[in-house]
């Protein structure tokens, strides 16, 4: 009965370090090619009134510092370069 509970533990454990490597891998190809560029994902945040203040690639991530036209108010945007889609926006205080 050991046996198959240590089996069943080693088997869950192999079965999520692959999947984090897998992760891993991900994570690693989106930093080396972004397949969007900076000045695009400036000029969509252009397009919805918010002047770009700072724009780099960190972490695997297109990270963006704006500021709104309208408000004045700071944002803090995060998009993700595989394709460009908006993963995280908040309030900068």
């Amino acid at each position: 009965m050991r046996r198959i509970a240590m089996l069943t533990v080693l088997t869950l454990l192999a079965g999520t370090a692959t999947s984090a490597l897998a992760e891993g891998d991900r994570r690693r190809a989106t930093r080396e090619a972004p397949s969007v560029s900076a000045a695009s994902i400036a000029a969509k945040l252009d397009a919805l009134g918010y002047d770009v203040r700072r724009l780099k690639l960190d972490d695997g991530q297109y990270k963006v510092s704006a500021r709104d036209r309208a408000s004045g108010g700071l944002v803090k945007v995060r998009f993700d370069p595989a394709n460009g889609e908006l993963m995280r926006a908040k309030l900068d205080d």
